[in-house]
């Protein structure tokens, strides 16, 4: 935030839910309501807060279905449509990541133990938007500033007549300005 990374664990993150205002303003509106301190009733509206609170209602209730469905439950009643444009589920504790895109509703899955999570390793990189499914894992490629390109032209052509002129450029050429470090403490 403003530049700071901001990381929430343990008591300094109450429910396990992320929408789009900050997460201290997200638990501040959270504690009004019922179930999380507050009187006020669980809201059914359409904005990041609202969302937040029904999200974080929603998983402390006990589920039926197996994670990710039951995840991704959670994130289907918390969706605004088209504006939604992709639900993510991460299971650290499996080192997997699941997601589905606006385009292209199937469930995706990222076994972390398939990459090699080093500075000596190329960065990868993959076009989400064709119809996958499954352990996609190993449709990753070796990150390439002409892949990338392709990748961010293809993904801002609709809207880039709306954007500041330079902004896809800084975009294709942003991972190359990335370093690599490795927290010793993680």
């Amino acid at each position: 935030l403003n530049g700071v990374l901001a990381i929430h664990t343990g008591t300094d993150m109450p429910v396990k839910t992320l929408a789009n205002h900050t997460y201290d303003d997200s638990v501040s509106f959270l504690q009004a309501h019922e179930g999380f301190g507050g009187s006020d009733p669980i809201p059914d509206g359409s904005g990041s807060l609202e969302r937040f609170v029904r999200a974080s209602s929603l998983a402390r209730a006990p589920q039926s279905e197996e994670k990710p469905a039951s995840a991704f439950a959670i994130l289907e009643s918390v969706s605004v449509g088209y504006y939604s444009k992709w639900k993510i589920v991460y299971l650290p504790e499996q080192r997997r990541v699941y997601f589905r895109t606006y385009r292209d509703m199937s469930i995706k899955e990222v076994q972390l133990d398939d990459f090699e999570l080093d500075c000596t390793s190329p960065m990868m990189i993959l076009d989400i938007h064709p119809t996958l499914a499954g352990n996609i894992g190993p449709l990753f490629e070796a990150y390439s500033e002409t892949a990338n390109r392709k990748l961010i032209d293809d993904t801002l052509e609709p809207i880039l007549p709306f954007l500041p002129a330079g902004v896809d450029e800084a975009l294709i050429s942003y991972p190359d300005g990335l370093s690599c470090t490795i927290d010793a403490n993680t």
